[in-house]
């Protein structure tokens, strides 16, 4: 991408003149509102913006335009990651796949959700439970069915539960215990006791095994500390691990707008005068 740091303003760096590379640019704000002048684009797997910007403006050197389009300061974090790439980053960041794919949050799951309740289906439900719900108006503005409202509530867990056990026997902060097809993660650790939240399941008095230091201990008793989710509310959310949140994360990267062809002229012209203007006012 030489050519966009072409239109970057200079710097002296261990008495050198070298490019500011780090210089935060954006297109003129008329540009960036005006909807119409850009179109949607999907970037195929492995494909980069320089590629982009030959197929769509006949010059690999315009990928710059193509960045600036999406706010992408950094061509190589920003841009979306190939499989091979994210799962480098997954077990860079992670340490391991596995370990990625523990609970991270609780989302509102209406986006999963289609069921349609009729008006006397909806009228039957509890206030708490209404709130996860809007109206459907159909002829006459009358209310035909009730969907599930967009509602894009995240809790960092739903519920906090405090252990009674034989002993800690080498539990630590942060690992995953489970028990059957029960489990949850530590975030206390007693002489007799394990504080756990992201709970899956109900925990009763039988042997508990750590996923990290394969500790174990019995427990005695189990007490709930904080509801976050009401038992009530509970089928209104589901569980959010790591991996997949990384994964919606690169995945929202490859759709991304064009900028229409023919105001190319317009954004160098523009790009020069920003970049004169600043190097005028450095000097100053």
């Amino acid at each position: 991408m030489p050519g966009y740091f072409n239109f970057f303003p200079t710097t002296s760096y261990a008495n050198n003149i070298v490019t500011n590379v780090i210089a935060k640019v954006k297109f003129n704000q008329s540009v960036q509102e005006n909807l119409a002048i850009f179109y949607p684009y999907t970037i195929i797997q492995g494909e980069r913006a320089d590629q982009i910007a030959a197929r769509v403006y006949d010059d690999p050197t315009l990928d710059w335009i193509i960045y600036l389009s999406n706010d992408i300061t950094d061509p190589y974090y920003d841009w979306p990651l190939t499989q091979e790439q994210f799962n480098q980053y997954i077990i860079s960041k992670y340490g391991s796949i596995s370990k990625a794919e523990e609970i991270a949050f609780y989302r509102n799951n209406y986006a999963s959700d289609d069921t349609l309740l009729s008006p006397s289906s909806y009228n039957s439900l509890s206030t708490s439970i209404k709130k996860y719900y809007s109206p459907i108006i159909g002829f006459n503005n009358q209310v035909v069915s009730y969907q599930r409202k967009s509602l894009d509530t995240v809790v960092d867990t739903n519920v906090i539960v405090s252990l009674s056990v034989s002993s800690n026997s080498g539990f630590i902060v942060g690992e995953k215990i489970t028990q059957n097809s029960n489990s949850g993660y530590i975030t206390y650790v007693g002489t007799n006791n394990l504080i756990i939240n992201k709970v899956t399941g109900s925990f009763s008095n039988s042997n508990i095994t750590g996923f990290t230091t394969n500790s174990t201990a019995s427990v005695t008793s189990s007490t709930t500390l904080n509801q976050s989710i009401p038992l009530s509310e509970v089928s209104f959310y589901s569980p959010v691990t790591y991996l997949t949140y990384e994964e919606e994360v690169n995945e929202s990267k490859y759709n991304i707008r064009i900028l229409d062809r023919s105001y190319i002229g317009k954004v160098q012209k523009d790009m020069r005068e920003l970049f004169r203007w600043n190097r005028m006012r450095l000097a100053m």
